[in-house]
């Protein structure tokens, strides 16, 4: 009789530690789907996840404390380690080091729990790169040999070389233009669509570069709020908010309470692909995955272009 009481209760809270994530994996599932919850079979998914995590939170220190009275406790040994996991899922556990290269410079190591695959950035014009916490350093080392040609080609793209005079950015949005005078600072001057800036001789490629997203935001601020407007009416969709900031990692993203943030980077891009952005994020405010509706959606709004489009914009980056 003991046996099959211990039985049962191993089983009973082995299906209540599996119905915890999967449940709330098709909870999460109806919410980006936009169905209602409370129609009779979501109903239950919410009291089964509800039931099982009050009775695997409640439960479960009784029960490693009874597998701990007995003799050779591996099963207590092995809930420890469940619930061990179950907190550690709950927040990512990331570690940095970085690894010097004589022709990239400094490259910061990421390691992320839940990464499937080495991936790359460039951030404070550096490269980061984050990688699954299977691999090692050996590993880090091969991925950067192997793809040394394109990290290059990032960090080349992401540092534009800046002149000493001319103009560093020519859009359809804008011109910035640099000019080396006398002075004991750096000013910008705006004629129409057109800024000069006038820097003394002695002016770094940093403060030219950030002179130069000033002016940036300064057009996107005028620009960008009014076609997402316009946007937005034209094909039906509702916002609460959109912010102009300096991103140099996206061109933009959607909040779940509809907050649009676009980067001011925006206005280096032709018109057609800064409409294709804000029409990506103004889906968003109806699908929040890249799902098939959401494509759908979006290949709706584009003409069919959505394809051709997204592979013009992966040619372009935002300046860093």
């Amino acid at each position: 009789m003991k046996e099959l009481f211990k039985i049962s209760w191993h089983f009973i809270w082995y299906s209540a530690n599996f119905a915890l994530p999967l449940t709330r994996r098709l909870i999460k599932f109806h919410f980006q789907r936009q169905e209602s919850l409370f129609n009779g079979k979501n109903f239950i998914l919410i009291l089964t996840y509800v039931a099982a995590r009050f009775f695997v939170k409640s439960i479960t220190p009784f029960f490693i404390a009874q597998n701990d009275s007995r003799d050779g406790s591996r099963a207590a040994h092995r809930h420890r380690k469940a619930l061990s996991l179950h907190t550690q899922d709950r927040r990512r556990l990331e570690e940095m080091q970085s690894i010097h290269d004589t022709e990239l410079g400094d490259i910061a190591i990421k390691t992320h729990w839940n990464a499937r695959k080495a991936t790359a950035r460039i951030t404070g014009g550096h490269i980061v790169i984050t990688i699954p916490a299977s691999l090692t350093g050996d590993d880090v080392r091969r991925i950067i040999e192997t793809h040394r040609t394109a990290l290059a080609e990032m960090m080349h793209r992401a540092q534009p070389a800046v002149p000493a005079d001319g103009t560093i950015i020519r859009s359809a949005w804008l011109t910035v233009t640099v000019q080396r005078a006398d002075t004991q600072r750096i000013t910008i001057t705006r004629h129409g669509t057109g800024y000069t800036v006038t820097c003394p001789g002695n002016c770094s490629k940093e403060d030219i570069i950030r002179a130069a997203k000033a002016c940036l935001r300064n057009r996107a601020c005028e620009v960008l709020p009014d076609m997402l407007g316009r946007l937005a009416r034209q094909h039906g969709f509702r916002f609460s908010a959109v912010r102009i900031n300096s991103a140099n990692r996206r061109w933009g993203s959607c909040s779940s309470k509809s907050n649009i943030n676009l980067s001011a980077a925006l206005m280096t891009l032709p018109p057609h692909l800064v409409e294709f952005v804000l029409l990506h994020e103004l889906c968003h405010t109806r699908q929040m995955n890249h799902g098939k509706a959401f494509k759908d959606l979006l290949d709706r709004c584009c003409d069919g272009r959505m394809r051709e489009l997204e592979k013009e914009l992966k040619r372009h980056h935002p300046p860093g």
